[in-house]
């Protein structure tokens, strides 16, 4: 929460994002602090990520560079995985 580009700072590994943590986000974004602030960017970005998405695409994980504002800068194969099944 306290960097919000943190997604894309792990260009060789996959980023699984578990529900739980989407509810935290929500949650935090409320406010005017600078997590807060942090927060809605996160949210942005992930509202951008899975724009157009259907079931099969975040079951199988989206590619970072979907994201307008950094496909440019971005030429890994990173994806973002929801996971909506409880962690066992």
């Amino acid at each position: 929460m306290h960097d919000p580009a943190a997604i894309f700072r792990f260009q060789e590994h996959d980023i699984f994002i578990p529900m739980i943590v989407l509810e935290e986000l929500d949650h935090a974004k409320k406010g005017l602090t600078e997590v807060a602030r942090n927060v809605r960017q996160v949210s942005r970005f992930l509202d951008e990520l899975i724009r157009d998405a259907n079931q099969q695409t975040l079951n199988d994980g989206l590619p970072l560079a979907r994201i307008e504002q950094v496909r440019k800068l971005m030429q890994s194969r990173v994806r973002v995985v929801y996971t909506f099944k409880p962690a066992t």
